[in-house]
């Protein structure tokens, strides 16, 4: 058997041995950049890719959309309202509002008017992806796509190492969120928390075990355009802008004139991609995905933007995703195989903007969602990758770096994990035999 072969199906064997997930099932394609050999282990299987979908956005996004593609959230001031206009960008939160806050208060905008019209409109299709689960909508993963966005449309809720698991604060902090924590502590790497919130409000029930090294957890809010509002009067009250005793929120766009506009611009796409494959931010991925329907097909849906990505590896030859519903991967319902994910990898080494796909995937050890990672490499060797995470699946799809360069390429997919610990284990133990190859 050559080689190669042997590191795929050793590393299977010793885990399993190890784990006892005799069950779960693991393909695995792996290839060499410079000789163009490769190695596959059930690579043609179809696997729940998780996270690892948010490559097919991605990379998609960086072609159709440019390296430089931005988001503006326009603000207008009328007679007696201020109109907030999304468009939705993922990025923008509390810093970004306290410097259009200071431009608008520079502009002439001293005290804020009475009503705020919340312009909605860029975004009109479902604020989730096809085939999220009920019970993910208010964990902070899954929270809404809308054209306003902030802080991610999340509220972060986090607990001191060293004191009570059930004492927490939060950010933003907003008078309108009530907490309802039944949480405890414990040994394990990652927190195990359900977040429940009651219906249309800020009132939010924890209920789990918090991991020490992970103390915090999120929970989606209700509205994103509201939660806007919210947070921006109050980056406004910071500002040293008046609020008025009383004010409303109004949906669409006042009829009288503007007398002040600001403009805030996203950053670039370059960068944003780093929320998508290095910090895996579900919401992102939506909105790449709808942007590219808007720019692509006029339509504001993400079936037009999945029928984009698609068309976009259609003129590369790609085989793409078998199913393909979301651009973040918590759907239930998508599948890839590990060789299709591969191809994917090998084909955007020749792509002018790979060195910006490159630097928006996790390092291990180092940033994104590898940073805990400690598998010891030999010097000058490291991994870039983008991780995948649902129940039971565990998946990584990435490139290992010598002196900096990509050598390898590779997709590995363990779906029916017992304990998705596990599956980094397999990661863990793949990689160290590959990075030790020569």
């Amino acid at each position: 058997m050559k080689t190669w072969e042997k590191i795929l199906v050793e590393a299977s064997a010793a885990w399993e041995k190890e784990t006892k997930e005799e069950g779960a099932r693991v393909g695995c394609a792996l290839f060499c950049i410079r000789t163009g050999r490769q190695a596959e282990l059930d690579a043609g299987k179809l696997f729940l890719p998780a996270s690892n979908n948010k490559l097919w956005t991605s990379i998609a996004a960086l072609e159709c959309l440019g390296k430089n593609y931005c988001w503006t959230t326009r603000f207008t001031v009328h007679d007696r309202a201020l109109c907030i206009h999304g468009g939705g960008d993922p990025g923008f939160g509390w810093e970004e509002a306290l410097i259009v806050a200071r431009h608008l208060k520079k502009k002439g905008m001293t005290q804020l008017p009475p009503v705020l019209f919340l312009d909605n409109s860029w975004l009109t299709g479902r604020p989730w992806g096809t085939g999220w689960a009920w019970d993910d909508l208010a964990q902070g993963y899954g929270a809404r796509v809308e054209s306003l966005i902030m802080e991610g449309n999340r509220i972060i809720f986090r607990a001191a190492p060293e004191g009570e698991a059930s004492r927490l604060s939060w950010y933003p902090e907003l008078p309108s969120v009530q907490v309802i924590p039944h949480l405890s502590w414990t040994k394990a790497r990652y927190s195990d928390v359900t977040v429940e919130r009651e219906g249309n409000t800020h009132r939010f029930r924890l209920q789990g075990r918090l991991s020490r090294r992970e103390p915090e957890v999120s929970g989606a809010v209700w509205c994103g355009a509201r939660f806007f509002a919210e947070v921006f009067v109050e980056t406004c009250r910071h500002a040293g802008i008046l609020i008025p005793d009383r004010w409303e929120v109004r949906e669409g766009v006042p009829e009288s004139g503007t007398r002040i506009t600001v403009e805030y611009a996203s950053r670039p796409l370059s960068k944003v991609l780093h929320r998508v494959n290095r910090d895996s931010d579900n919401l992102t991925a939506e909105i790449l995905l709808r942007t590219l329907g808007l720019e692509g097909k006029g339509v504001d849906h993400e079936t037009a933007g999945l029928e984009v990505v698609r068309e976009t590896l259609g003129k590369w030859k790609l085989t793409g995703p078998a199913v393909y519903t979301d651009g973040s991967g918590l759907s239930g319902y998508n599948l890839s195989s590990p060789r299709a994910l591969a191809e994917l990898l090998r084909t955007f080494l020749r792509r002018e903007d790979f060195p910006i796909f490159l630097d928006s995937l996790s390092l291990y050890g180092v940033h994104g969602t590898l940073a805990d990672r400690v598998e010891e490499f030999p010097a000058g060797t490291t991994v870039a990758a983008k991780t995948g995470s649902l129940a039971g699946v565990k998946t990584l799809t990435g490139y290992l770096l010598r002196s900096g360069l990509p050598r390898y390429g590779f997709s590995l997919m363990v779906n029916g994990l017992l304990e998705e610990e596990n599956g980094e284990r397999l990661q863990d133990m793949f990689l160290a035999r590959l990075a030790s190859f020569r």
